[in-house]
């Protein structure tokens, strides 16, 4: 089945407009977790609004804002197996993150998101916090095969640490954000 050009745009409007919202979710969750870094119940909220969002935009081939959510989502799975302790520099980050993956959403309807140095930066950052070689965490950065990227400069980028992801094209009108 063949989804016609109208269809995906409307697939990727409500993408942008469910993300904002979970944003907003997720970023109201990480200042719950700041003030309980404890409550269990805030931080799988949060890993399930970065697990979501990750898959929405692979299969809209959004791939840099997947790229970013997944690592987003690999140290969440991380801090709930003690890999990192919730601290208020954790939240700090996370809250970076959150900004972040707003503004590559918003940029992936303009045409192909390119990570800026200071979100290359925050993504390396994610990255070496849930690494260690003992870890299941260091497997998905693993050295795999090329993916398919939005960009050469996202390949550039990403070439070190990239999985294999669906190849879809973005919507071919460009909604405004």
């Amino acid at each position: 089945m063949e989804l016609d050009p109208s269809d995906l745009e409307e697939i990727a409007n409500l993408f942008r407009d469910d993300s904002r919202e979970r944003l907003i979710n997720m970023e109201e969750a990480l200042l719950a977790l700041e003030a309980s870094p404890g409550d269990q119940e805030n931080l799988m909220t949060i890993y399930r609004i970065a697990h979501n969002l990750k898959g929405s935009a692979g299969v809209l081939g959004f791939k840099t804002v997947s790229e970013f959510a997944h690592a987003l989502e690999d140290l969440l799975r991380g801090i709930q197996d003690g890999i990192a302790p919730v601290t208020k520099e954790l939240i700090t980050l996370l809250l970076q993150s959150v900004d972040v993956l707003s503004s590559l959403i918003k940029a992936s309807f303009e045409g192909p998101s390119v990570l800026s140095p200071e979100q290359l930066g925050l993504l390396r950052r994610l990255r070496s916090l849930c690494a260690r070689e003992d870890s299941d965490y260091s497997r998905p950065f693993a050295k795999s095969a090329p993916a398919a990227v939005d960009s050469p400069a996202s390949a550039a980028i990403l070439a070190e640490n990239r999985r294999p992801e669906i190849e879809m094209e973005p919507p071919e009108k460009k909604a405004t954000v």
